[in-house]
């Protein structure tokens, strides 16, 4: 019997960081660095106020799938996936990037619309560094010697590069 997907519904991620695998269930907030026989090894939870899903952010992802046209959705029919069940409160992260310094990236899960997009850091030993603010349009590809190296695409879907300093007083 196959499951419907619910809009909303948390993920697993996974990352790799100065050579660590670091796996996340964005519901819960929970990462575990994976040591090299893959068992957990050492973790943290990131703890954000629960972000309540409106019937307006639910409103909106029915609209982007039926945009998608009938049969462009995983579930095969873009009028049913617009009426999938929803979570009631958003995951806590949409994505895990690691940097090549062995830090942790959690980019919050934002809705559609939002117009920035909050990036908790955390280093190797599992301990928050501190916190970027970027623009959601674009995604966190390496962060190092106090700048991030970012992807975002143009109105063609092609990919490119943007180099952005940090902050300055970013890290608590």
């Amino acid at each position: 019997m196959r499951t419907m997907p619910q809009i909303f519904s948390p993920e697993a991620h996974l990352a790799v960081a100065a050579g660590s695998a670091w796996i996340g269930e964005s519901g819960s907030g929970l990462v575990v660095r994976l040591n090299p026989s893959g068992w957990p090894e050492r973790g943290f939870r990131i703890s954000p106020p629960p972000i309540t899903v409106t019937q307006a952010m639910v409103d909106q992802e029915g609209e982007v799938l039926r945009s998608m046209g009938p049969g462009a959705t995983a579930i095969g029919s873009s009028d049913v996936a617009a009426e999938l069940p929803a979570f009631d409160v958003l995951p806590v992260f949409s994505r895990i990037s690691g940097t090549s310094e062995g830090e942790i990236w959690l980019s919050e899960y934002v809705p559609r619309g939002s117009t920035s997009i909050r990036h908790w850091v955390v280093d190797s030993a599992a301990q928050y560094v501190g916190c970027v603010v970027t623009d959601p349009d674009f995604r966190v590809m390496d962060a190092r010697n106090g700048r991030l190296l970012l992807m975002g695409r143009d109105s063609f879907d092609v990919p490119y590069l943007v180099i952005h300093e940090y902050p300055q007083g970013w890290r608590r």
